[in-house]
């Protein structure tokens, strides 16, 4: 072929690639690779990179874009953005460099929203919204200032849930317009998050329904992967899927999760299954996660979760029968939960009350105190009527709050539906506010289907 005609070539397959989505991205890549075999201009690898940047492929993406800049002195419009994109969290101090060395105006602004992504990402909250506030004063894009919105429903404090769905919002109505479904995928599963902390379940599956949509058609594996985690930890909690099955599709999904996964997904998946395993009483697999987890949070110098790691860690002692000491100021709303079981266990009640009103969770927090309230004594039919209007309509506690009442009332309960539903330290918790043959059968129990002794716990 003649120069000509090369060229020809290379600017109809840049128009078919501007805004392409779904299989096509793919079918598009794999094109690009063999084309790229014998003709390497910057354009067409620029192009390759974001393809793969688009799939979650940020090691190749970076090779290709690590070329482009050895090869080219002075890379096109767009390649300092990609660059950005490319790069990991904890490669944040290089963006100054991009903004130098970037002349395109636009592309200066995607490297400072990267920048405040990152920043999120690696927990550096204040940071991420300082570089959030500047940027908005001065963006031209809308699909950049749909994105800064998004961040900061992030970014707001964490008991501030109202707030957050205004950010959302404001974001999905620039994504709405402007066509941008990549970021509508990622406001939909942020909104439906908030809902599930508010108690929404339908809402919350709505949105999530529509964000898991938008990245199967769009073959979006990053975000499909994100929305596969959120929607198992949800019917989990919901009751729709069993411990078992959660463990299983949590472990089949881990080799995507830890390819295609942001910072904060890897990290939150780590924790989450410590979490839950250590509610299960099944250590073994708790030291393996939280082991994992403590690895890759401090090979990346990830900060925001520190304090929930130590809280998993400190739970593990505590439930080992060490006597174990926290510093209260490093207590946040994400981890006042587990931080109010520790001192459930610990029978220091004060304390954990105080815990609970930290939490970010509306609805476990509200069954928390009403537990911590029995347990300091209080009975009676307020306590059971609070219960009963609290609970009606929220399937996420029915069963709990059920069971709460039955125990106020000295009743059994299906204690092994606890145990094989991997809920064996709720159960418990809920132990404690039963009459001494109750505590029994439980310790005798737990033991057999655990093999954990908690009678220090049920004296």
């Amino acid at each position: 072929m003649e120069a000509k005609e090369y060229e020809k070539a290379e600017n109809v397959i840049l128009d078919r690639t501007n805004n392409i989505k779904g299989t096509s991205i793919l079918h598009y890549q794999r094109l690009l690779e063999s084309i790229l075999k014998v003709r390497r201009t910057e354009k067409l690898m620029r192009r390759y990179a974001k393809l793969l940047l688009m799939q979650g492929y940020k090691k190749e993406a970076s090779e290709v874009l690590n070329e482009i800049e050895k090869t080219y002195e002075h890379p096109s419009s767009g390649f300092y953005a990609l660059k950005a994109w490319a790069s990991e969290p904890n490669q944040v101090d290089s963006f100054t460099y991009l903004l130098e060395k970037a002349n395109d105006p636009v592309d200066k602004e995607w490297i400072l929203y990267y920048k405040m992504y990152n920043l999120w990402q690696l927990g550096r909250n204040q940071d991420a919204l300082e570089v959030g506030e500047d940027l908005l004063k001065r963006v031209t894009t809308n699909q950049i200032k749909g994105e800064i919105f998004r961040l900061f429903g992030n970014l707001v404090d964490e008991g501030e849930l109202d707030k957050a769905i205004e950010y959302y919002e404001q974001a999905r109505n620039i994504a709405e317009d402007s066509g941008d479904e990549r970021n509508l995928t990622r406001i939909f599963t942020n909104e439906s998050n908030v809902y599930f902390a508010k108690g929404m379940e339908e809402k919350g599956f709505e949105f999530l329904n529509r964000a898991k949509e938008i990245a199967r058609v769009n073959l979006d594996i990053p975000m499909y992967t994100l929305i596969d985690y959120n929607e198992s930890i949800a019917k989990y909690d919901y009751q729709m899927i069993s411990y078992n099955e959660l463990t299983r599709k949590l472990e089949r999904i881990e080799n995507m999760i830890l390819k295609y996964g942001t910072f904060s997904l890897i990290q939150n998946y780590l924790l989450s299954l410590s979490s839950i395993f250590i509610f299960a009483l099944d250590f073994r697999k708790y030291d393996e996660y939280i082991k994992k987890a403590e690895a890759f949070m401090s090979k990346e110098g990830i900060e925001s979760q520190i304090s929930r790691l130590e809280i998993l860690k400190a739970l593990r002692r505590v439930l080992s029968g060490e006597n174990v000491s926290i510093n209260k100021s490093d207590i946040g709303q994400n981890e006042a939960l587990d931080y109010a079981v520790i001192k459930l266990l610990q029978d220091d009640i004060e304390e954990a009350n105080k815990a609970i009103e930290k939490s970010i969770d509306e609805n476990e927090s509200k069954y928390f105190k009403w537990l911590i309230k029995i347990i300091k004594g209080e009975k009676g039919e307020d306590i059971i009527n609070s219960i009963y209007k609290f609970s009606n309509g929220r399937s996420i506690f029915s069963d709990f709050s059920k069971d709460l009442i039955k125990c106020l009332k000295n009743e059994d309960i299906d204690y092994e539906k606890y145990i094989s539903s991997g809920n064996s330290l709720t159960l418990i918790l809920l132990t404690k506010i039963l009459d001494k043959d109750k505590k029994k059968r439980v310790i005798e129990l737990v033991k057999r289907m655990t093999r954990y002794d908690s009678s220090m716990f049920l004296k």
